[in-house]
């Protein structure tokens, strides 16, 4: 690892590892807590805890990344409290035995990536590298763990939490390939989140990227299950259509960063709403299978989009001493908050309607929706970033 640390191809080579491990947990969390006999009710319940826990956990780890030695120390740490904690996910048998583990993994698991990419992008602005063809390294490793896992895990769901842990140890281990980036505020003057919150122009770059995951939370909850039970696919065909879904970001970050430089956070904020709408739409109309895989190729428009635009937004406009802090600020909104939101909303809205597909045109509205109402406010914004950004 040494002679990797602090490289590109190091970088890389975490992230691959890194959402490796993620895609195995989204992949299959829901089909696990299915094998186990867990009732939707208790499965959305269990997944709204992982966001619910992190939004109050970020703001901790960010400000402990803010204010310590260095922030891969903190990094370290969260990977390998989620390895502990994914290995204990075989355990209970019941939703009941279930939450607290379910709690200890989001206390360290939800913050892994946002530290991740803070430490990342300090890395890349060294070598004076774009952000996009290192992100790419994670996409592919999704689409591939997806994909793998899909295919290991049908009939085997119990394998999960021994192939998740292991996999998030692995990245703990290829962490040391990161640069070392300090705390920018460690010996020095101590700045609280206000400064974060006085930026208006983020505040609402946040209220429509929150309002957007909220749709996005739905989906990572209730598709698992409506794929298999409602559209009648197989567990592996389900990590196929995750794979094609996730190779359809590939495009959108070959040129993500020059995207960013023309058109700024809004206006790719905006186009994400659109696309993340549309591919609502395709799901709530789809009489079947087939249907259902081609509107996989609308993915690339939505989450990756959202994701890339506010690291990268954040880590241009807000000062050094606050980047941990900032990139935890917007996966508690976005992650924490929303996410949790959506979960609930789902699940209400299933009961409510008696129809699983009243979720997508829930997701479809609620999206469009956002676009609608925020999208003037962030639409005109400055496309280089703030007064931060790095030369």
């Amino acid at each position: 690892m040494k002679g990797l640390a602090g490289s590109f191809g190091g970088m890389a080579l975490y992230f691959a590892a890194e959402y490796l491990a993620t895609s195995v947990y989204h992949s299959g969390v829901a089909l696990f807590y299915r094998a186990k006999g867990f009732s939707l009710t208790q499965i959305s319940l269990l997944m709204g805890a992982v966001p619910l826990v992190g939004a109050v956990a970020h703001p901790l780890w960010g400000m402990l990344g803010d204010r310590c030695a260095r922030k891969n120390t903190v990094h370290r740490i969260l990977l390998l409290g989620a390895t502990i904690a994914l290995a204990c996910y075989a355990l209970p048998r019941t939703a009941g035995g279930m939450l607290p583990v379910v709690c200890a993994y989001a206390c360290f698991g939800a913050a892994i990536t946002p530290m991740s990419e803070t430490i990342a992008l300090e890395g890349l602005t060294r070598l004076g590298k774009g952000f996009g063809p290192l992100r790419l390294w994670g996409t592919l490793a999704f689409g591939a763990g997806a994909w793998a896992s899909g295919a290991a895990l049908g009939g085997r769901a119990a394998w999960f939490a021994y192939l998740a842990a292991g996999l998030t140890g692995m990245a703990a281990v290829v962490s040391l390939a990161l640069p070392q980036v300090p705390g920018h505020q460690h010996g020095g003057e101590r700045v609280g989140w206000r400064p974060l919150l006085r930026d208006k122009r983020l505040r609402w770059l946040l209220a429509l990227a929150a309002a957007l995951q909220c749709s996005q939370g739905m989906y990572f909850t209730f598709y698992p299950s409506l794929f298999t039970d409602v559209w009648g696919g197989s567990t592996a065909l389900y990590g196929l259509s995750m794979l094609l879904s996730t190779l359809s970001e590939v495009p959108f970050l070959f040129c993500a960063d020059r995207l960013f430089q023309r058109l700024g956070a809004g206006r790719l904020l905006v186009l994400a709403g659109c696309a993340m709408t549309l591919h609502w739409l395709l799901v709530a109309l789809a009489p079947g299978l087939g249907l259902l895989f081609a509107t996989q190729a609308l993915g690339g428009g939505g989450l990756i989009v959202l994701g890339f635009t506010m690291t990268r937004h954040v880590q241009l406009a807000v000062p050094q001493e606050l980047r941990a802090s900032g990139q935890m600020l917007v996966a508690l909104v976005g992650f924490g908050v929303a996410r949790t939101l959506s979960g609930l909303a789902g699940r209400w809205l299933i009961s409510a309607l008696g129809s699983p597909r009243a979720v997508f045109w829930a997701m479809a509205a609620l999206a469009a929706g956002a676009v609608l109402l925020l999208g003037k406010k962030v639409w005109g914004s400055a496309p280089q970033g703030g007064a931060h950004a790095e030369k």
